[in-house]
C-alpha cells in the first residue's frame, strides 16, 4: 500500500530519472559488495510505479552490487583499450515491467559515476522511469555529484537511526526543484 502512494506521487512529479539517496547507512550495509542496499525498495517501488506509467520501469542498484566483468577484472576505465572494455550494461527482468540495469562494474565511486552517467544517457528514452540507488557515491549524509544526473531526488531515511538535523542538512544540499520528498524505512517505534 505504501509503495503505491509513493509511486503515485512519483508518477505525478513526471521526473524521468529518480535518485533514491540514503541519509544514513542501513543496518548490514558496511559498504561491502553484496550488501542489499535499497534493492528491495527499488523493486517494490518500481513494481508499483509500473501501474501508473505506460512504459517499463528500470532500476539501477547500488554501484557496489554491479559485480565484476566476465574477464575477472573490475570495470576498465574509459580509454583503457576498447577490447578490454566490458559490456556497457546488462538488463534483467526482475518483475513484470521492471528491468534491472547493471552498468559497467567499477572499483570506485568516481568510475561508477561515469558508468552511471553513460548508462542513463543511453536508457533515458527507453523507460517510463529509472530509479537509481545513489548510496555509496559519497560519505553517508553528504550529497554526491551523481545527484546532478537525476531529475528528482527522494531521501531514504532509516527509522530510529537518523536525526532530523541530518535529514534537514542533506535536504538542503538537494536543489529545491529536484526534491520529491522522503521515505521512512523501518518501524518508527
Amino acid at each position: 500500500m505504501t509503495c503505491s502512494r509513493i509511486a503515485r506521487h512519483l508518477a505525478r512529479a513526471t521526473s524521468k530519472i529518480v535518485g533514491l539517496l540514503p541519509v544514513a547507512r542501513f543496518p548490514g550495509d558496511q559498504g561491502a559488495r553484496g550488501a542489499p542496499g535499497l534493492a528491495p525498495l527499488l523493486a517494490s517501488l518500481a513494481g508499483a510505479l509500473a501501474r501508473y506509467l505506460d512504459q517499463d520501469i528500470a532500476i539501477i542498484e547500488h554501484w557496489r552490487s554491479w559485480g565484476r566483468s566476465r574477464g575477472g577484472e573490475a570495470g576498465a576505465r574509459p580509454g583503457a583499450g576498447d577490447a578490454a572494455q566490458p559490456a556497457p550494461s546488462r538488463l534483467r527482468e526482475v518483475r513484470p515491467r521492471v528491468v534491472e540495469i547493471t552498468p559497467r562494474p567499477s572499483e570506485d565511486a568516481i568510475g561508477a559515476g561515469v558508468a552511471l552517467q553513460s548508462t542513463l544517457r543511453m536508457t533515458r528514452k527507453e523507460f517510463g522511469a529509472v530509479l537509481v540507488d545513489l548510496g555509496g557515491y559519497a560519505a553517508a549524509g553528504t550529497a554526491p555529484a551523481t545527484l546532478e544526473l537525476c531529475d528528482g531526488i527522494v531521501l531514504v531515511v532509516p527509522a530510529r537511526r537518523t536525526r532530523i538535523a541530518a535529514v534537514s542538512a542533506l535536504a538542503n544540499h538537494v536543489p529545491s526543484a529536484k526534491r520529491l520528498g522522503a521515505i521512512l524505512l523501518g518501524s518508527p517505534s
